[in-house]
């Protein structure tokens, strides 16, 4: 998988400000602990520092 360009993410957000990027707090079942999140263009709670 082919890291996305800044040019590529403008490109996926139609040019506009994207509807995620908002900080959530992700739950990661492997570490059994919360952790910080952004929110993807879903309003879907992504991790940001999980290795997976």
């Amino acid at each position: 998988m082919k890291k996305l360009l800044k040019k590529d993410l403008k490109k996926v957000n139609g040019g506009g400000p994207p509807l995620g990027g908002m900080a959530c707090v992700y739950y990661d079942p492997y570490l059994n602990k919360t952790v910080e999140g952004i929110t993807d263009n879903n309003g879907v709670c992504q991790c940001v520092v999980c290795e997976y």
